[in-house]
């Protein structure tokens, strides 16, 4: 059997809202592990804890990017093998609790789960990886951490996603991108389809550049519209050869792809 550890990582992002989820269920169907510790929409806290922290990634990018491997190599190390963690490992986890949320209770949660994991059944599973929407930002590092790991970008229609109510992107990296976060809540939506597009074209364009044959991009709207294409070329994507595309078809909702924009000004 192949070694476990050797088989991964996959990677799901994409801006918040484009559908991440159900990608992340489906790729859980297909016999992957993506962390024991998740959300209601299958983020892996893990991730959410070390890396979600705008004020720190402006930093380190400029100054330290070694951070953010050492961030990677502990998100390995607690996902595949769970060996001892260095004392260097120990403080970078107990200093990112005490910045993500402001320290609260979820994230000394997530701390006390991360230095005391739950066991990993490896022989239950094809390969590991995560879904954390916010990776994307991450790409470039997670390709050089991992340069034999593969990324699934999510893209959902733009204006749908420019009056979504999800755009705690948009706050927390739009300075990153040169977005202005506007006072005005009218103008939210015009800054938030800029956001999108700047965004995406960074992932899209690093990845079909730097990842060929390790980046796939699923069209979430087609996904719903025309479910087999899309699982087809997921399921190629992964090397799962045992499809199950009728059992994964029953996760789609095809109203998820309505136009909603047209509803707003």
């Amino acid at each position: 059997m192949p070694d476990f550890a050797k088989q991964g990582p996959i990677v799901i992002g994409g801006v918040g809202g484009s559908g991440t989820r159900l990608i992340a269920e489906i790729v859980m169907d297909m016999g992957f592990y993506l962390g024991g510790m998740l959300n209601q929409s299958k983020d892996l806290l893990y991730f959410s804890l070390l890396f979600k922290r705008p004020t720190w990634f402006s930093k380190v990018v400029t100054s330290n990017e070694q951070e953010i491997f050492r961030g990677l190599k502990i998100l390995e190390n607690r996902l595949t093998t769970q060996k001892e963690l260095t004392g260097k490992d120990i403080k970078f986890i107990e200093k990112a609790a005490q910045t993500y949320r402001n320290g609260d209770l979820l994230a000394q949660k997530i701390k006390k789960n991360m230095l005391f994991p739950d066991p990993i059944n490896r022989q239950l599973y094809r390969g590991w990886g995560w879904k954390e929407p916010n990776a994307h930002l991450f790409l470039p590092y997670i390709h050089r951490y991992f340069p034999n790991g593969k990324y699934i970008h999510v893209i959902r229609n733009g204006l749908n996603m420019a009056f979504s109510k999800n755009q705690q992107q948009l706050f927390n990296w739009g300075p990153l991108f040169g977005v202005t976060i506007p006072n005005n809540p009218m103008k939210i939506p015009n800054a938030s389809l800029t956001y999108w597009i700047k965004a995406n074209e960074r992932a899209v364009m690093y990845g079909t550049e730097q990842m060929k044959g390790r980046f796939l991009l699923i069209q979430f709207d087609q996904l719903c519209v025309n479910p087999t294409p899309q699982l087809q070329k997921l399921a190629e994507f992964l090397a799962v050869d045992d499809l199950a595309i009728d059992e994964w078809s029953e996760k789609i909702d095809p109203a998820a792809a309505a136009s909603k924009y047209k509803e707003a000004d």
